[in-house]
């Protein structure tokens, strides 16, 4: 289960590896180091602000308050003033994004513009692939399964871990006033039936583990909204690691510079894993060859 992460050494966050046999530009060198950098340093903000108490948990984010005082802002809209100003939105557009022939938005939750080229689904998890505006390949999982708790927070604790440890999934309806539904909830044991399939059962199991872990923050003085708000941080500063990395191989690869990948990869993929987020595999970076669809490259990959 991907409730909590791992400990992160920031003394592991080292520049990837270069071959002594190639002389590798500044501009490569700028890239791999801003990347890892980059990373590094989101890791550690992010871990900085974890509940020393609660072991891989982070702290509460709490919104904050908004002001009584009102501020009126004036939004004009500001259209185009020439065709120049047309074409350098034109030409800002991601040419992934605009080449990829998207599924009817309509049947997807999503509402950031992204593309998805794919779907798949069975009994209770549809798996869609994505491009976003960037350009950056996603992969998101979708539990779609029949109902299977009767409390709405174990609904919320679902689809909180239905997206995994590196991806944020759609918005959840989850407030600060929903303590003492989590508490009365407790009072009813979630059961594993016999006929439920094996997903189900894991579904079931992982909500378990979730129910004692945010148990266990509430006698400490946290609150159910801090632990899926907490969940959600994590499963964010993950996603965005990891696009970052990906990034940085995009543009090695651009720059001729493609067979430092490997060894790029594996020293991003120690700080991933030092901060609970998945390892980037090659063949996650790797373009689609020639005649070859996007399910066969994600079988590979699965």
């Amino acid at each position: 289960m991907a409730w909590n992460g791992s400990a992160f050494n920031r003394e592991t966050a080292q520049r990837p590896p270069s071959r002594k046999a190639k002389r590798i530009t500044p501009a490569s060198k700028t890239i791999l180091f801003l990347a890892l950098v980059f990373a590094a340093v989101g890791c550690v903000i992010f871990f900085l602000s974890r509940n020393d108490h609660l072991g891989d948990d982070v702290k509460p984010s709490r919104p904050e308050k908004a002001s009584s005082r009102r501020v009126d802002v004036v939004r004009r809209e500001v259209p185009p003033s020439s065709a120049q100003d047309r074409q350098a939105d034109q030409d800002d557009v991601n040419p992934v994004w605009a080449n990829a022939k998207g599924l009817d938005p309509a049947l997807f939750p999503y509402k950031d513009g992204r593309k998805v080229i794919e779907t798949r689904t069975n009994e209770w998890l549809a798996i869609d692939i994505c491009i976003m505006p960037n350009g950056v390949r996603r992969k998101v999982r979708r539990n779609v399964s029949k109902q299977l708790f009767g409390h709405s927070t174990d609904q919320i604790i679902m689809q909180a871990l239905s997206t995994g440890g590196d991806e944020v999934g759609p918005p959840i309806p989850f407030s600060e006033d929903m303590e003492e539904d989590f508490l009365e909830s407790l009072k009813t044991p979630i059961v594993i039936d016999e006929d439920d399939t094996p997903e189900q059962r894991a579904v079931k199991e992982d909500v378990i583990a979730a129910r004692e872990a945010i148990a266990e923050q509430i006698k400490e003085g946290r609150s159910f909204y801090d632990a899926i708000t907490d969940h959600i941080a994590a499963q964010a500063a993950n996603q965005d690691a990891r696009e970052t990395v990906m990034a940085a191989v995009e543009e090695l690869k651009a720059g001729g510079e493609g067979d430092l990948v490997n060894d790029y990869l594996a020293e991003s993929n120690k700080i991933l894993e030092g901060m609970g987020a998945s390892p980037i595999l090659l063949s996650d970076v790797e373009e689609d060859d020639e005649g070859q669809d996007v399910e066969s490259q994600q079988r590979k990959e699965d």
